[in-house]
């Protein structure tokens, strides 16, 4: 049979395929066979496009990345008090995808990937935080934020004692601390590591 004149599938499509497969069915379901039987394609069709599947799952892993949420710096607001609320965004992200903190602890992306990061450097490095010291901040925040939600995950299915209301109480005030926490994080690593950045 010869090759259509005409692709079939994309690039995009394959990721965007696969995405919706990992958010609705979990890891498992992100197969090279699944995702080229939702295409109707063959399975080699999908190489035209990607090496292999760790190309896949890394494409599929930046474009959920995309779609986090960057909270807007207002005037006048200390850039800490902004960068706390980015971690407790990703937190919250993550929590609601937890195929994607498994992706980003497997390395399939870089923290340079997040919509975040370059961001979080300019507030920085208007701050007046040296460039040596922002990637211990912004690597001892990550780590707080997804030591966190692996935390949260390896709760569900758990049999927690109480009723619902009971467990939205739980995770309302696990929310509430891990926010206060985060900030204490954010303004002891800025005050340690740039006390030339304080007002």
């Amino acid at each position: 049979m010869p090759r259509p004149k005409v692709p079939l599938i994309s690039r995009r499509s394959v990721i965007r395929v696969g995405l919706d497969l990992v958010e609705q069915e979990g890891m498992d379901a992100l197969t090279v066979r699944r995702i080229a039987k939702e295409l109707d394609v063959n399975a080699a069709s999908l190489y035209h496009y990607f090496a292999s599947k760790e190309e896949i799952l890394t494409s599929v892993t930046r474009a959920a990345l995309a779609e986090m949420p960057v909270p807007a710096m207002k005037e006048g607001e200390d850039w800490r008090h902004w960068f706390a609320e980015v971690g407790i965004e990703y937190r919250a992200f993550l929590i609601a995808r937890p195929y994607l903190t498994q992706l980003r602890v497997n390395g399939y992306v870089s923290r340079a990937d997040l919509p975040t990061e370059a961001a979080a450097m300019a507030r920085m490095t208007e701050a007046g935080v040296p460039p040596e010291h922002q990637m211990v901040i912004l690597d001892t925040i990550e780590a707080f934020v997804i030591g966190s939600a692996l935390m949260h995950e390896g709760k569900r299915g758990t049999s927690l004692s109480g009723g619902a209301a009971q467990r939205k109480r739980r995770a309302a005030l696990e929310d509430e601390v891990f926010a206060g926490m985060l900030r204490t994080v954010v303004v002891e690593l800025t005050e340690r590591f740039a006390p030339a950045a304080e007002d």
